[in-house]
């Protein structure tokens, strides 16, 4: 048996071609890789901004009922400083204009962050132009505190001591009361102020 003796540059070649062949085959084989089409990729994109938008909608809830809650916190620490401020002035609540009641106060309060609400961030504002974002009631000055209340017609009807200066939590406002609660104040359609 005669043996076939070939030349490292034919064995080379002869691997070459093979392995090309093999390369080949295999390319050919290979399944091709799945790809997006188009409206596949926009559909998810859509999906994507809506659920952005859904989440980005309950951050803004979140948002403004953290301000309402800063605002009620606001109101309860000016009840207690209006509460110190009887106590020292014979139980007599105090004389002041609709929006000064800050100049009353000052002296029982902590710093002026307590009289702005978080909705009121304008620069024309009341807080940028007054002081306060609190209106006080002209109703109760000089009244006694246990007496603040208002009587029509039989009827005894409590009234607010300080109140939200406009509508900072959309068509609401909060109430500050002689005993210390905070209520909203929602008005009935079509009696809003514009």
């Amino acid at each position: 048996m005669k043996r076939s003796k070939f030349t490292l540059i034919e064995s080379e070649a002869r691997l070459r071609a093979s392995g090309c062949q093999i390369m080949r085959s295999r390319m050919i084989e290979k399944p091709t890789r799945a790809r997006f089409t188009l409206i596949e990729l926009l559909i998810v994109i859509s999906i994507l901004f809506i659920l952005m938008g859904l989440i980005l909608g309950a951050f803004g809830l979140v948002r403004k009922k953290s301000r309402r809650a800063v605002c009620s916190s606001n109101l309860r620490q000016l009840g207690l400083a209006v509460h110190l401020y009887v106590n020292d002035y014979r139980d007599r609540l105090p004389v002041s204009e609709r929006l000064a009641i800050h100049n009353h106060l000052e002296a029982y309060t902590s710093g002026a962050e307590i009289y702005q609400c978080p909705g009121d961030l304008e620069d024309d504002g009341l807080f940028a132009t007054e002081g306060t974002s609190y209106e006080w009631n002209v109703f109760v000055n000089g009244k006694l505190i246990d007496r603040s209340n208002f009587q029509i017609l039989g009827l005894d009807l409590q009234l607010p001591l300080m109140y939200d200066g406009d509508y900072y939590h959309g068509k609401q406002k909060n109430q500050l009361f002689n005993d210390g609660r905070i209520e909203v104040y929602e008005p009935i359609d079509g009696l809003l102020e514009e």
